[in-house]
């Protein structure tokens, strides 16, 4: 509609350029209007600055001059107004529905009149049906084609997302080598090629943390002391070899509680009393097996999250039975030695004393004492020596020289030392 009215107002232009060569346009308005319609093939009409119809296409005569005043006609007071005027509404003179477009004939001059075109919409109607079939059918035809295209495109792009998924699907399941194909250069390629450099970068992360892990297994078993590993729940994450052979805890233990893998209730104390500490804990911890007593030494620390919340314990276990047993035996002795040094020196004191005391005066008795004085100096020095040795051996800088040894000897000063 809005096409048929410009081209309609381009034709009133026109006709307005004709209309300004006409030398006495108001004695000939109606000739000229039905020359100008026959040409134009449209109804030419044209009216006075007062309304006045001045010469019509489809009026003659009579029925020209008893036409009703047209300045109320809504193109036409709009065309006086502004220079031109548009308007479509059913024509009583014709009976039918009309479009019309009015122009100023002197467009600096709204007293010279207007110039009105107009074309019935029913012939526009019937154009319109005549070509809304074969537009119809382009269009339907253009759907088609388009919906096939579409489809076509479509079902390559469903296809290309379907290995795109079941790539992404083996990567995240962990298949080895698994890769997207990538295809155009379009997003789907882009997010191929994206997926791609993932999974290389998840490989590469992958690797490093099998070396790493790789790595503390065999620190852990190449330890000689037994590590526990648990979560917060106080059941095993990890279990060094160590740990398996000290406890006798046979594989696999992960997810028992301590007391489960080892049958030690010193061992679940120490990791619960460890879990609920803020401070690393030290436990011995006494094993029984058969006739076989053993104790062991445990260092213990709870693990702490980024939030502080305790994620778990690792407890560190060495033998310490062979040192408990040096520490017993250092204490035997040296209750042995004090003893033992307590009687010598006692008898010296003793002999000493009486001595200094008029015991010189007798040259027999002074001589016996001074004996006993010497034996029990020798004593002494024996023990002395014992004891030097015992702390080379303790050093290891001890050296034994083999010697022969009369029996009969080291009876007698047994005998003489009772």
């Amino acid at each position: 509609m809005r096409r048929l009215a410009d081209g309609l107002e381009a034709q009133a232009i026109v006709a307005r350029a004709l209309a300004a060569r006409e030398p006495d346009l108001a004695a000939t308005a109606d000739p000229f209007a039905d020359r100008l319609g026959r040409d134009l093939r449209v109804r030419v009409t044209l009216i006075a600055a007062d309304g006045t119809v001045l010469g019509d296409t489809d009026l003659d005569g009579e029925a020209l001059r008893t036409v009703e005043n047209h300045a109320g006609r809504p193109e036409v007071a709009a065309a006086l107004a502004t220079g031109d005027g548009r308007a479509v509404r059913y024509s009583h003179t014709l009976g039918v529905d009309l479009l019309y477009v009015a122009v100023r004939v002197d467009p600096a001059d709204p007293a010279k009149g207007v110039l009105r075109l107009a074309v019935p919409l029913d012939e526009v109607q019937r154009a319109e049906g005549a070509v809304r079939g074969p537009v119809a059918a382009a269009a339907l035809a253009s759907i088609l084609l388009a919906a096939g295209l579409g489809m076509l495109a479509s079902r390559r792009l469903v296809r290309r997302l379907d290995r795109l998924s079941r790539a992404a699907g083996a990567i995240a399941a962990g298949t080895p080598g698994a890769r997207a194909r990538p295809g155009a250069a379009d997003e789907v390629g882009e997010v191929e090629r994206s997926l791609n450099r993932m999974a290389d970068q998840l490989d590469e992360r992958l690797d490093l943390l099998v070396r790493e892990r790789n790595q503390m297994r065999t620190v852990l078993e190449g330890m000689v002391e037994g590590v526990l590993l648990t979560d917060a729940s106080g059941r095993i994450v990890l279990a060094n070899g160590a740990f398996e052979r000290i406890f006798d805890a046979p594989p696999p233990l992960e997810g028992l509680r301590p007391l489960e893998a080892a049958r030690v209730p010193g061992l679940q104390e120490a990791v619960e009393a460890a879990l609920d500490a803020t401070e690393p804990l030290s436990r011995e911890i006494e094993l029984v097996r058969g006739v076989e007593e053993r104790v062991l030494g445990a260092s213990l620390a709870a693990l702490h999250g980024p939030e502080g919340d305790v994620v778990g314990a690792v407890a560190v276990f060495h033998d310490v039975t062979d040192l408990k047993r040096l520490e017993q035996s250092r204490r035997e002795f040296v209750a042995n030695v004090s003893h033992e040094l307590r009687t010598p020196l006692t008898a010296i004191k003793g002999y000493a004393e009486t001595l200094r005391d008029g015991g010189l005066r007798d040259p027999e008795t002074a001589a016996e004492f001074v004996r006993v004085i010497h034996r029990h100096a020798e004593r002494l020095r024996a023990l002395i020596e014992d004891l030097l040795d015992l702390a080379a051996v303790e050093q290891g800088e001890a050296r034994i020289d083999l010697a022969p040894v009369s029996l009969r000897e080291v009876a007698a000063q047994a005998e003489a030392v009772a």
